[in-house]
């Protein structure tokens, strides 16, 4: 989201092209000074079930860019982008 904090319009200089020459040059600004962050939606995903495939659920998980949670040695946790997260089956507990 961007707010526009100040601006008028004028009916020689206010054109379609001027508006969007001065959006490029404040997201310049913006981009210079490290105040953007791209924020993509992301799933808690949970797995448990056979441990002798924990190893490879784990690295499936991390090939898809999830950040694996290694506490639980019965549950796999991990956050997975929304875009990676392409599940078959499911169930709710």
């Amino acid at each position: 989201n961007a707010t526009l904090l100040d601006g008028a319009h004028h009916e020689v200089d206010s054109s379609i092209n001027a508006f969007e020459a001065a959006t490029r040059d404040a997201l310049r600004m913006i981009v210079d000074r490290g105040a953007v962050a791209v924020i993509e939606p992301i799933m808690l995903l949970e797995i448990s079930g056979l441990q002798h495939l924990r190893q490879i659920f784990v690295d499936d998980l991390k090939a898809k860019r999830a950040i694996v949670d290694g506490d639980d040695p019965l549950v796999i946790r991990a956050f997975v982008p929304l875009a990676n997260a392409r599940i078959s089956r499911c169930s709710a507990a």
